[in-house]
């Protein structure tokens, strides 16, 4: 995560936050923002997806992970949905988070689709209550 944190899709609602810890490996959004970071990588048939995810305020709409080739929402089955009220359209809910703690994910993106990808995408999506605080830690690509 030690990278460069960038907007994605114009999501991103006042107010809204992100941080990164200082040893780099974990993302914290607030409010209404999903963020991105470089990530190139080919995906084959064999690739996983591996990270932890934590939820503490309020169920959002949306907490998810995805990829794309630009600083958009990921396309349709590119993202996977852990946690929120909302279904993400876009999106293939993957497991429904509950409690307040660190959750690991595993993930076999390269089931879904191929090909390469230049971001991985973090959402912290919540429109209406701006009381969204989450958590990604550990994110990377498996093959």
């Amino acid at each position: 995560m030690g990278k460069e944190v960038l907007s994605a899709g114009g999501q991103d609602v006042e107010p809204n936050e992100y941080s990164v810890n200082s040893s780099g490996d974990t993302l914290t959004l607030t409010g209404n923002t999903w963020k991105a970071i470089s990530y190139s990588y080919n995906i084959t048939p064999n690739t996983v997806l591996q990270f932890e995810c934590k939820s503490t305020a309020q169920e959002p709409e949306i907490n998810g992970i995805g990829f794309a080739n630009w600083l958009t929402v990921p396309a349709q089955n590119r993202g996977w949905q852990v946690h929120g009220t909302q279904n993400w359209q876009e999106g293939i809910t993957h497991a429904n988070y509950t409690g307040a703690g660190w959750v690991t994910y595993t993930i076999p993106v390269g089931q879904t689709f191929t090909g390469t990808v230049n971001y991985m995408i973090f959402a912290g999506d919540e429109d209406v209550n701006v009381n969204q605080y989450s958590q990604y830690r550990n994110p990377r690509l498996l093959n």
